[in-house]
C-alpha cells in the first residue's frame, strides 16, 4: 500500500482552489471538503468558491426556527442531532462515536424523492482545538466565504433505493444524463420505500456551483451497483500557465441516520483523497451531517455541518486524538422542481402519496 501525503496543503501551489469537493456529499449531501491547492479556472473572478461545502440560503427566521427544533430534538434524541449543536465535541466516527453506524450508504425518507433546487449560505465556522490545527490557507478561504455570505444554487436528485438492488442500469452515471428512455415507477403502497442520492449528479452539481462554472466542465462518476461507496469528481484547474486535471476521490467509511416524524438526521464519514494529474495532494476525513426538516411536500430546510478530522501522517494527528479540528455550518433551503427524475436506471416518477 502506498504511503499518502498528509492532508495539509503543499507550499508550492496557490490556495485559490481550496475546497471544491463534496462531499461530494456527497452529500453528496456531497459534501464540502477541502479540494487541495490549485486555482480553479476563473478563481480570480470568484474568490469565494475555494471551498466546496454544502450550505443553503435561508431567511433568518427559518434559521432560528431550525435552531429551536434542534434544541427540542436534543432533549429526547441524544444521538445524531447532538452532533449539530453549537457546543458539541465531535470525535471521528471511526472511533465508534456513533453506535450502530455501518459502511452501507444511508437511505432517506420517501419525501425526498424527486429533483430539488438547493440554495446555500454559510452560517458558522469553529476550530474546536484551536487555530494550530487548521492551515492558514483554509482559514483565509473560509473567512472570505463567510464575509461575502454568497448564495450558491445547485440541483439535487433522489430516487427509489430499491432500484440499486433490482433495477437495470442504463449506463454508468455521468454528469449529463439527458437521454434516459425507460420510465420506472415505484410500487403503490401505504408505506413508500426509501430513497437514495443520485450521487454522481449531485456531486457534479455542487462542485460546478462552488467553482462558478456555467458550462459542464466537471465530470462525476459513481457506480451504485459495483462501487456504491465511492464517488470520483474531476475538474480543470490552472497550475501556473498550464491547465491541469484535479480529481477528488471520496470513499464512504461510516454512515448512520435517525428519523423522527418530519425530521431526518444523517451522518456520513468520507475519506477524501485529492489528486492533481494523478499525484496525491491531500488526504483527510470529513463527516457530513445533515438535519432535514420537511416544511411541506415541496419544501425542505436543512442544517448542514461538515467536520474535518486529521488522518495518520499529519504531524498533529496524535495530538488531535481523533477530535474534529474544524467544522462549518450551512443552511439549505430545498424547493421541489419536479416529481419525475432521471436516474441511473431511467426516468422515475412519484406514484405514491408524499407521506409526511
Amino acid at each position: 500500500m502506498a504511503v499518502l501525503k498528509p492532508h495539509r496543503p503543499a507550499t508550492n501551489r496557490s490556495s485559490a482552489g481550496l475546497g471544491a469537493a463534496v462531499a461530494v456529499a456527497v452529500a453528496l449531501g456531497i459534501a464540502p471538503c477541502w479540494l487541495g491547492e490549485g486555482s480553479p479556472k476563473k478563481a480570480a473572478e470568484q474568490p469565494s468558491r475555494r471551498l466546496l461545502l454544502a450550505g443553503i440560503a435561508q431567511l433568518s427566521a427559518v434559521a432560528k426556527r431550525a435552531d429551536a427544533e434542534l434544541a427540542v430534538q436534543s432533549k429526547t434524541d441524544k444521538h445524531l442531532v447532538d452532533r449539530l449543536l453549537a457546543e458539541t465535541s465531535l470525535l471521528n466516527p471511526r472511533r465508534g462515536s456513533i453506535p450502530g453506524s455501518t459502511e452501507k450508504p444511508n437511505a432517506y425518507p420517501s419525501w425526498l424523492f424527486g429533483e430539488w433546487e438547493v440554495r446555500s449560505k454559510p452560517r458558522a465556522f469553529a476550530e474546536p482545538l484551536g487555530p494550530r490545527f487548521v492551515d492558514a490557507e483554509t482559514r483565509a478561504a473560509l473567512r472570505e466565504d463567510f464575509a461575502i455570505g454568497k448564495e450558491l444554487v445547485w440541483r439535487s436528485r433522489f430516487y427509489w433505493a430499491a432500484l440499486d438492488e433490482t433495477g437495470t442500469p442504463k449506463r454508468r452515471q455521468r454528469t449529463s444524463a439527458s437521454d434516459w428512455a425507460l420510465t420506472v415507477r415505484a410500487p403503490a403502497q401505504a408505506d413508500p420505500p426509501g430513497v437514495v442520492q443520485y450521487r454522481a449528479f449531485n456531486a457534479a452539481q455542487e462542485v460546478r456551483a462552488f467553482l462558478g462554472q456555467t458550462e459542464a466542465q466537471v465530470i462525476a462518476d459513481a457506480d451504485p451497483r459495483e462501487q456504491p461507496l465511492q464517488v470520483l469528481v474531476a475538474f480543470p484547474v490552472q497550475e501556473g500557465d498550464e491547465e491541469a486535471v484535479r480529481t477528488v476521490r471520496l470513499q464512504l467509511a461510516s454512515a448512520y441516520s435517525e428519523r423522527a416524524g418530519t425530521n431526518f438526521t444523517s451522518s456520513e464519514l468520507f475519506r477524501q483523497v485529492v489528486l492533481t494529474e494523478g499525484e496525491v495532494d491531500t488526504v483527510g476525513d470529513f463527516e457530513v451531517l445533515n438535519s432535514y426538516h420537511l416544511v411541506d411536500p415541496d419544501r425542505i430546510v436543512v442544517r448542514n455541518r461538515v467536520a474535518k478530522y486529521l488522518v495518520p501522517g499529519d504531524p498533529l494527528f496524535d495530538e488531535a486524538a481523533d477530535a474534529a479540528v474544524s467544522y462549518t455550518d450551512y443552511d439549505w433551503d430545498m424547493r421541489r422542481l419536479g416529481n419525475c427524475v432521471d436516474t441511473p436506471y431511467g426516468e422515475q416518477c412519484l406514484q405514491v402519496p408524499r407521506v409526511l
